[in-house]
């Protein structure tokens, strides 16, 4: 009898035991370090209408990420776990963010505004503070990411570094943002040649995509730091002639954009508050055209978003924007 008794009480214990073992298997998921878990709700109340995130609980892909560790109380009756691998921008690249849910960017602007979500890695903070669906201004630099997959999409420029084989040798990319985010020469060390695409011309006569990038009159400065620093003899340009005098190319855009710079600060401290209409005239010196709008006010804008990244200037945000020196 007592023997028996014994015999119950093990295989009841084994089998709590197994019912144990049973539920953390079911319930409990294991993100590792290079990782994280992008949770689905498999059922629950709907999203609101044109949401693809659940920021209350509805069914559906959740907003917060599985960090790594232990997760208990994950039923798999109930939610589905992905384990998505972390995000790494090497040094030397960039990455550009396109954020699948949010709010509309307004019809007067082509990028979305940048709100605090801790690099896109808060995707609940992201939403909840008016981020804007669509490609974002904000970029992500070298590094390592835990982006919500179901929120951001990320896509890396080409690597500074890498080397293009041709029939006519090696070329060492050189990763200069400034006219484009993703701008780059290539550039033969053994022979001191550069082909500078649109970074530098044959004539002096900068121009930069408004709205694709933080800051890309002060990328374009950096990018001529870096081809100075190659000391190249020879440059084969995107548009015109190859020249020689690449050193006198480099100093003469930089001085272009300094007198633009400061012609706009002039401006700004005459007139106050003015918007980049405005400004244009006072800036090129003529008044603007069919033939050179679109240009002159990309540029403008451009070295307004410069005075206002280092400090300078600032702007009221309202549309149509009106920039003013900063207090």
């Amino acid at each position: 009898m007592n023997l028996s008794l014994a015999l119950i009480y093990q295989v009841a214990a084994l089998v709590v035991a197994l019912l144990v073992v049973g539920v953390l298997v079911v319930s409990t998921r294991i993100i590792g370090e290079d990782e994280s878990g992008l949770v689905i709700k498999r059922f629950g109340r709907p999203l609101p209408s044109g949401r693809i995130i659940a920021l209350e609980g509805e069914a559906g892909y959740q907003a917060r990420m599985l960090p790594p560790g232990w997760h208990f109380g994950m039923w798999r009756w109930r939610y589905k776990v992905l384990r998505v691998p972390l995000v790494v921008v090497q040094p030397g690249e960039i990455a550009t963010v396109v954020a699948a849910d949010g709010d509309a960017i307004p019809a007067d602007r082509v990028l979305a505004r940048e709100v605090p979500c801790d690099r896109f890695q808060d995707a609940e903070a992201f939403l909840r503070k008016g981020g804007e669906r669509g490609r974002q201004i904000a970029l992500l630099t070298a590094g390592t990411y835990r982006l919500t997959a179901s929120a951001m999409g990320f896509q890396t420029a080409v690597s500074a570094g890498v080397v293009v084989e041709t029939d006519l040798g090696p070329w060492e990319v050189v990763l200069t943002p400034g006219h484009a985010p993703s701008h780059v020469c290539l550039w033969q060390p053994e022979r001191r040649v550069m082909i500078s695409g649109d970074h530098l011309l044959g004539r002096v006569s900068p121009y930069y995509d408004y709205g694709y990038s933080p800051d890309p009159a002060g990328e374009f400065l950096t990018s001529l730091d870096r081809v100075e620093a190659l000391d190249a003899r020879l440059c084969l340009s995107g548009h015109g002639r190859t020249f020689g005098d690449v050193q006198g190319h480099i100093a003469a855009n930089r001085a272009l954009v300094g007198q633009r710079l400061a012609a706009l600060e002039h401006v700004l401290r005459e007139d106050g508050a003015v918007t980049a209409f405005d400004a244009v005239p006072r800036v090129f010196g003529e008044a603007m055209t069919p033939m050179n709008a679109n240009w002159w006010l990309s540029e403008t804008l451009c070295y307004l978003r410069h005075l206002q990244v280092t400090g300078r200037a600032e702007s009221d945000g309202a549309s149509p924007e009106r920039w003013r020196l900063a207090a």
